[in-house]
């Protein structure tokens, strides 16, 4: 597992394309797109939060993440 830095706010934006069997007529499965913003802070050197969206069933979500020191 990697970290981003400490005192980092990381900002992501996923997209994910729908089927391609309807070819031009769905613009190749952009038409039924799925996309997601996703806002990660670094806590400490090996903790860090986040919080997203889909738009896929418009779901919520959050996480924790702990890299415990070997």
């Amino acid at each position: 597992m990697e970290l981003i830095g400490k005192g980092v706010l990381n900002f992501r934006i996923k997209h994910r394309f729908g089927e391609l069997t309807h070819e031009a007529s769905q613009l190749f499965g952009l038409d039924q797109a799925n996309c997601g913003l996703l806002l990660i802070m670094v806590l400490q050197k090996n903790i860090s939060i986040g919080f997203g969206r889909s738009t896929l069933n418009k779901e919520l979500d959050a996480f924790v993440k702990y890299k415990p020191a070997w």
